[in-house]
């Protein structure tokens, strides 16, 4: 795809706006405007199978390394071919489960309700980062 992380998080962003459900580049045109008696069902799975494996990623990588950050989540959540909206929702929703602690990164302290500065492009070209994600 590329080499440089802006430009994939630009690519994925056209992806998923083709296709919300798998983030694929590709749609197939349907001949009829009708929608089948199961697409909004099958919509709501795909979503709920995405965010599943998302949360399996990102929950593996914060538990493999040490010192999780903002940083690392970025990178991983676009390698992994998603955006960051969607790790900012499985992040959050991590944190109300209590499955996850997030740190300040300069004084360690716990951040009882995190912005959603997860991912951010500006931070991860500065290297600063300003969380630190560990499990809890």
């Amino acid at each position: 795809m590329t080499k440089h992380i802006l430009g994939l998080e630009r690519m994925l962003t056209v992806k998923w706006g083709e296709d919300n459900d798998f983030g694929k580049a590709y749609l197939i045109k349907k001949e009829s405007n009708q929608l089948g008696l199961f697409t909004q069902l099958d919509k709501e799975t795909n979503q709920k199978n995405n965010y599943q494996k998302l949360s399996e990623i990102l929950l593996r990588k914060i538990s493999n390394k040490q010192e999780f950050n903002n940083l690392d989540l970025y990178e991983s959540t676009l390698k992994n071919e998603f955006l960051p909206k969607h790790s900012n929702q499985v992040m959050r929703d991590l944190k109300k489960a209590k499955k996850i602690k997030v740190l300040d990164a300069v004084t360690r302290n716990e951040i009882e309700k995190p912005r959603t500065y997860f991912n951010k492009w500006d931070d991860f070209r500065t290297k600063q980062p300003k969380i630190i994600i560990q499990k809890a």
